[in-house]
C-alpha cells in the first residue's frame, strides 16, 4: 500500500497516498499556500511510502486533521500504544 507516515509529537498517523495527494490539491486549487506546492513537490519525489516530520512540515498537521475528520487514515498514540483505525479502504470520502 502507497502511504503517507507523519510523525507528531504525541502520535504517528497514516495515510493512503491516493487521499493525501487528492486533498493537497483540492486545497491548492483553493487556497495561495506555499507549503502546499513544497508537500506537492517532497511528495512527488518519495517512492511509494513517505514519512514527514511535524518539525519539518508543520501545515501538514492541518492536512492529517483535514484527513482524519474524513475518516481517512490509521492513528497510533504514542504514549499508550492504542492504534485507531478510522474508516475501511474503500468507504466513500468527503473532503470539505
Amino acid at each position: 500500500m502507497n502511504t503517507i507516515t507523519f510523525l507528531a509529537e504525541g502520535a504517528i498517523f497514516q495515510f493512503d497516498r491516493k487521499s493525501v495527494i487528492e486533498l493537497l490539491e483540492h486545497r491548492k486549487s483553493s487556497y495561495e499556500i506555499r507549503e502546499l506546492d513544497t508537500l506537492i513537490q517532497v511528495l512527488s519525489s518519495q517512492p511509494e511510502t513517505a514519512t514527514l516530520s511535524f518539525e519539518e512540515h508543520q501545515y501538514f498537521g492541518f492536512i492529517a486533521m483535514d484527513l482524519i475528520n474524513a475518516g481517512e487514515g490509521s492513528v497510533v498514540c504514542k504514549n499508550c500504544g492504542n492504534a485507531y483505525h478510522l474508516k475501511p479502504p474503500g468507504s466513500p470520502r468527503i473532503f470539505i
